[in-house]
């Protein structure tokens, strides 16, 4: 579905923001996240949140059997600025395009998906986490950890099971560094950019920092 230029003008989804949101919600029915201060949950949302919303939407553009990431209303944001007659960013072309092809390469299931992103969600090499908190974490980033590769190696066998399990693994660097190119576009377009709901645009302030 293609969208011009009034239709995205009456899009009332804001869906940066509303990724953000079902990102940090998802996070909660988490067990570790329960476990933790509310700093240190606090500072463990503002170094995955934007991890794994990016791969959600790739997952999403993925299961679409696109090369690009789509919004659930059909826009393509990378197409955005020549709809409004902006120059294009390449790290914008280039964040939008590598995300969705990462999970090309690897097939990726549904399920390998699910524990992936729970693997990210405790991610112990967090800044401003308490020790105790650090220590929650890394112990549930090692039983999702286990999981993949058990679960991989029950599907592909000891050693197909493994390798799978490593490149899969490898996703999680490529997809911090998605994260940081996707602040730095929003930094980019953020004297353009405007929101009527203050709220959700605090939200992503907070969040792309």
């Amino acid at each position: 579905m293609k969208l011009g230029r009034e239709e995205l003008k009456r899009t009332g989804k804001f869906f940066v923001a509303c990724d953000l949101i079902l990102t940090i919600e998802v996070a909660k029915i988490l067990p570790a996240f329960n476990f933790l201060t509310l700093d240190d949950q606090e500072a463990l949302m503002r170094h995955v949140v934007v991890v794994n919303m990016v791969l959600t939407q790739s997952f999403y553009s993925y299961l679409q059997h696109l090369d690009v990431i789509i919004y659930p209303n059909g826009v393509v944001p990378v197409k955005m600025d020549e709809i409004f007659g902006r120059t294009p960013m390449q790290v914008k072309i280039e964040t939008h395009t590598r995300s969705v092809q990462s999970l090309s390469r690897t097939s990726i299931t549904p399920e390998q998906f699910v524990l992936l992103k729970a693997i990210i969600y405790c991610h112990p090499a967090c800044d401003n986490l308490s020790s105790e908190g650090r220590e929650i974490i890394t112990k549930y980033h090692e039983k999702y950890s286990g999981i993949l590769l058990r679960h991989l190696q029950d599907e592909y066998g000891n050693q197909a099971g493994a390798s799978k399990y490593g490149s899969l693994i490898c996703l999680i660097e490529a997809y911090f560094h998605f994260a940081e190119k996707s602040k730095q576009i929003h930094l980019m377009q953020k004297i353009n950019r405007k929101c009527a709901n203050i709220s959700c645009m605090t939200l992503v302030e907070e969040c792309m920092q």
